[in-house]
């Protein structure tokens, strides 16, 4: 379960990368669940690569379609996506569910071969 993580990462990219070990350290058949900020049309909803102290909230935000096909490309199974545009207990919002499911033959080992560390 990863809540107010993925919108704190540096980038969509690294995002995906924690994806990806996510994915490797699931066992088969087993869930994730993953919150994101989904980006709208507005200014608002746009990553901020500035002011981290500040914007740490909307550091990184992903296209609700990009998130679900990397998810897919990945070897996840999208299950669920639930978007919440405003939260009734805090006014926040542009926040989405995804639920997902590694399949159930997939008994691949844990890739040790890549690091969180940026490329050069």
């Amino acid at each position: 379960m990863c809540l107010g993580v993925f919108q704190a990462l540096p980038t969509p990219e690294y995002g995906y990368r924690v994806l990806q070990i996510a994915y490797d350290l699931i066992a088969p058949g087993g869930l994730a669940m993953i919150q994101i900020k989904y980006i709208k049309k507005s200014w608002a909803t746009k990553p901020k690569r500035f002011g981290y102290k500040r914007n740490y909230p909307i550091l990184t935000s992903y296209a609700l379609d990009e998130f679900w096909v990397t998810a897919e490309q990945k070897g996840f199974q999208p299950k669920c996506l639930t978007l919440v545009p405003r939260h009734p207990v805090n006014c926040d919002g542009d926040y989405a569910y995804f639920l997902l499911r590694k399949p159930k033959g997939d008994c691949q080992s844990p890739r040790t071969d890549e690091l969180l560390v940026p490329g050069p």
